[in-house]
């Protein structure tokens, strides 16, 4: 049986410290994600003095921020190709931290174009270094690193291609399998090997505690400095201080990330691995070949690399439900630090609780502590679920049930929320807030594991751009989607976005359901998929693979 390994045939060592690096990558790009959708809403209300239309604002700068990074994502991915994730997310926090003092010192009297210039700078440095993570999961799970055996005083407790040889063994040739078969069944099975839901939790843990580190103390910073000064100048000093840090985070990112090429980069592998099987010296190799295999003939364009996503998804039901699952997990972030924020300080200025002093001091502390304590609650069941979820993953083997239980819970948590009317006298509140982030949180790990164990399939493995970029392209708008339409709903009733998160989690189910054993093409009567995503490839590229035993 044919097997091409094709991201696997050069090993690289992965350390602890790369490990670490992640993690904290992992944290901070969380942590300055949720900071700036949760004081936003501040920063327009108590530095730019603007109390009509918010939400609509809010909105706006959510839309135009995405809109940016969906444009970005693939230039992402073409700079870790060409230069590896250690430079693009080290470059994404400098940018990130620039822009807060960016932020701090120029925006100073309109949402546009002031501040929306500076959240787009922002979105591009964000874009770079939480982009970049699926990149650097996907370096983690294919390196063959082992946590365990790192504690038990082993470097790595299997080579890149020892681990990819026990996952065809384990799978039985899954390349071979039948294609009338059910295909979230295959999904189960090849998690049954690889177990990437506990590896994947890891990035949800970090993500949650950056999220807590950003609801309890970064979004408490207006109010610690506003004890000296006025409420616009607080909101400054914080955005100068969480810019500072992530600075320093930049730095760290420079020496300590994984170096080396992308596992979603094959072209390299794939020519020193051709070069070696036919004994062919590298340094015999002659300019002309080596500009063949870097030719458009082997790397596909962005706009292809796009369409290709795509076709997979309408052919593999798998695939179409990962990134349903990511677009979820989107809305639903985007609603816990976005909305929520913006629900009570609506809350707090309709009963009149926030009143401006005479030396203009931050007037409403109370909608900040309310605000950080709901979004804290949620982010900090999303943390304690995290670990939970991986080991669920891996455990049941069975994403119809993980990906059902995910949607009822955040039904009934959105909705819960949507029934409260004091949110300030409600034990209620927290209930909610904690079935927000605890399904926000399992739709991460369910489809970010899902995206790890197709893309570990052999006849996927050189899609692994393909899918991961659509992945991240249709998280964005699941993000426009709420920043957008949540905005303008939301200057109708503060409530609103909540119950269109209801509306998507319901779909989800339904989704889910119906598409178990069924790709979108058969359920809507189209031919069968004819081998076109196959005869994009080079010609090259399917003669070696056929040789390939």
């Amino acid at each position: 049986m044919a097997d091409l390994h094709l991201s696997t045939c050069k090993s690289h060592e992965y350390t602890l410290i790369n490990f670490i690096c992640f993690l904290l990558a992992s944290f901070s790009s969380v942590a300055l994600a949720v900071f700036i959708s949760t004081t936003q809403t501040y920063f327009i209300t108590d530095v730019l003095q603007i109390g009509e239309n918010v939400g609509s604002y809010v909105g706006t700068l959510g839309l135009f921020d995405e809109i940016l990074s969906m444009c970005l994502v693939p230039l992402m991915g073409v700079l870790a190709d060409r230069f590896g994730s250690r430079v693009v997310v080290s470059s994404g926090f400098l940018v990130s931290g620039l822009s807060l003092f960016g932020f701090g010192y120029f925006v100073r009297t309109n949402v546009v174009p002031q501040m929306l210039f500076w959240r787009l700078v922002f979105a591009a440095g964000l874009t770079a270094s939480l982009g970049i993570l699926t990149v650097m999961v996907i370096e983690m799970n294919h390196s063959g690193f082992d946590l365990k055996a790192y504690i038990s005083g082993f470097s790595n407790s299997l080579s890149p291609f020892d681990r990819a040889q026990e996952e065809s063994d384990a799978m039985g040739g899954c390349d071979g399998a039948d294609v009338h078969e059910n295909y979230l069944e295959r999904v189960d099975n090849l998690n049954k090997s690889r177990k990437d839901g506990t590896k994947v939790s890891y990035m949800g843990i970090m993500s949650g505690l950056g999220a807590v580190f950003a609801v309890t103390l970064l979004l408490r910073l207006p109010v610690f400095f506003g004890k000296t000064r006025p409420a616009g100048s607080a909101m400054r000093m914080s955005y100068y201080t969480v810019g500072v840090g992530a600075i320093v985070v930049a730095v760290i990112m420079w020496f300590c990330s994984f170096k080396s090429e992308s596992d979603i980069s094959f072209k390299d592998d794939l020519f020193e691995s051709y070069a070696q099987d036919n004994g062919i010296r590298e340094d015999l190799v002659s300019d002309s070949d080596e500009e063949y295999f870097s030719s458009s003939t082997v790397r596909e364009t962005y706009w292809t690399s796009l369409k290709t996503g795509f076709q997979l998804s309408m052919e593999d039901p798998g695939i179409l439900i990962a990134y349903l699952s990511g677009f979820i997990s989107r809305c639903i972030t985007i609603v816990i630090t976005l909305y929520i924020p913006f629900y009570v300080n609506a809350y707090y200025r309709e009963i009149g609780d926030c009143t401006k002093s005479s030396n203009d001091k931050v007037d409403c502390p109370e909608s900040y502590i309310l605000s950080s304590i709901l979004t804290g609650v949620a982010n900090l069941f999303g943390l304690l679920l995290a670990p939970i979820s991986g080991i669920l993953v891996d455990r049941l083997n069975n994403y119809t049930i993980l990906i059902s239980i995910a949607a009822i819970i955040s039904t009934t948590g959105f909705l819960t929320f949507c029934l409260i009317t004091t949110p300030d006298k409600s034990v209620m509140i927290y209930l909610a807030a904690s079935m927000m982030g605890s399904a926000q949180i399992m739709f991460i790990i369910i489809s970010m594991t899902m995206i790890s164990n197709i893309t570990s399939e052999d006849k996927y493995r050189q899609r692994e751009g393909s899918i991961s970029g659509v992945f991240a392209f249709v998280g964005g708008v699941g993000i426009i989607f709420t920043s957008f339409v949540g905005g303008k709903l939301a200057d109708f009733s503060p409530k609103l976005p909540f119950l269109l998160v209801v509306v998507t989690s319901i779909v989800s189910l339904l989704a889910v359901l119906l598409l178990n054993g069924h790709s979108l093409k058969s359920l809507c009567g189209f031919s069968k998929p004819s081998e076109r995503i196959e005869e994009q490839d080079a010609s090259n590229l399917l003669d070696y693979a056929s040789t390939r035993t």
